[in-house]
């Protein structure tokens, strides 16, 4: 076989997450779901860079390549992939400011701390006093700290500070905690709580003077692998998650800052590569904006909920059991109803006759 034949399975996935932000970009739909869109678009980059790219810079580090059909090298792809997603990112920003645009016009908007009005900007003061404040963790970086090991996904703002009184510089790091709202929703502004934390900060260091403040999330490699599990599979996966944990850094994803001192000091603490470092105009993490989207339901901005359709032999069945006994039957998710799977798990947990329920399951959701 040619190798010009085949299509790489890294770029396809890659260009399948372009025709995602084209969705973004189509004015055709309404903005809440171009919104939506924005957002998928983002969380499958860092899904991409956690998993395949995770998976190529493990072949690169050994200098070995994977087998493709197409003969690319893993030195090409981790190039091609670095340029592609960066010359994307002036396409993605311009898809973000024609989307606030758009929901501005429908009362929706999305305001960084210092375009708020008057009364708006004192309910963001107490919101950081009250609930922002008490969460976030600033440490000091210096000989005797030594940078903080950054979990994946991690959000975090990087400070060079000046001593009011002995002019000396230093850095420092304000870690925000995962399990805040990314925004402060007031009316229909929504606020992203970086931009509070940067209009506060010298709450946190009154001593000193900020030079320069940039705002980062880092993606690290999650890619595990359990070929060789021994005699027990589940403590190899328990010792494979942990380890998902401290994987290399694959992507920075840095507000584009105009410090380069601030952005080669991340690299070298962080051990990335300067070719990973991916900066950004918008807000960091698109991903979280699926919040907007779940909070709105104007008419008209939202497609209409789907109702999945029951099938027949399930309508009005007194045995799920039964019913699956009589003949074989196929449910199409999500145009078909997931209740009945559902209602079979509840009956045979509470049938005597059943020993076990084993259950296959990917992508659980939340709840």
């Amino acid at each position: 076989m040619q190798a010009k034949l085949f299509i790489n399975r890294e770029l396809s996935a890659l260009k399948f997450n372009s025709r995602v932000l084209q969705q973004a970009n189509n004015d055709q739909l309404s903005v809440l779901e171009r919104l939506k869109f924005l957002s998928i678009y983002s969380n499958n980059l860092d899904e991409f860079f956690m998993l395949r790219v995770g998976y190529l810079s493990e072949f690169f580090e050994k200098n070995i390549s994977p087998n493709y059909p197409d003969a690319t090298s893993v030195y090409d792809l981790i190039k091609t992939i670095r340029t592609s997603v960066k010359s994307e990112a002036n396409l993605v920003c311009e898809i973000y400011d024609n989307i606030l645009k758009e929901l501005a016009k429908k009362s929706i908007k999305i305001k960084p701390f210092y375009k708020l009005d008057k009364s708006q900007k004192e309910l963001a003061k107490q919101y950081f006093y009250s609930h922002l404040y008490p969460m976030i963790i600033p440490i000091a970086l210096d000989n005797t700290h030594p940078f903080p090991h950054l979990n994946n996904l991690s959000f975090s703002m990087l400070i060079k500070l000046q001593d009011k009184e002995t002019k000396r510089t230093s850095f420092s790091l304000v870690r925000i905690p995962i399990i805040l709202n990314r925004f402060l929703q007031i009316d229909n502004v929504f606020v992203p709580i970086e931009s509070i934390i940067q209009n506060h900060i010298s709450e946190l260091f009154k001593d000193f003077k900020i030079l320069y403040q940039c705002t980062f999330k880092i993606i690290r490699n999650t890619n595990i692998d359990i070929n060789d599990y021994g005699e027990d599979y589940l403590e190899s996966v328990e010792h494979t998650l942990n380890l998902r944990k401290k994987g290399n850094i694959v992507r920075i994803e840095i507000q584009d800052s105009k410090n380069k001192e601030l952005s080669e000091f991340l690299t070298r603490h962080l051990n990335a590569s300067y070719k990973d470092m991916y900066f950004v105009n918008h807000p960091i993490d698109l991903r979280s904006f699926i919040q907007i989207y779940s909070k709105n339901n104007i008419a008209g901005l939202k497609y209409k909920n789907f109702k999945p359709k029951v099938l027949a032999p399930f309508k009005n069945c007194e045995s799920y059991i039964d019913a699956i006994k009589s003949q074989d039957i196929a449910v199409f998710l999500p145009y078909e109803s997931f209740d009945p799977v559902l209602g079979l798990i509840n009956e045979a947990a509470n049938d005597e006759d059943v020993l076990a329920i084993k259950i296959t399951l990917y992508r659980v959701g939340d709840n």
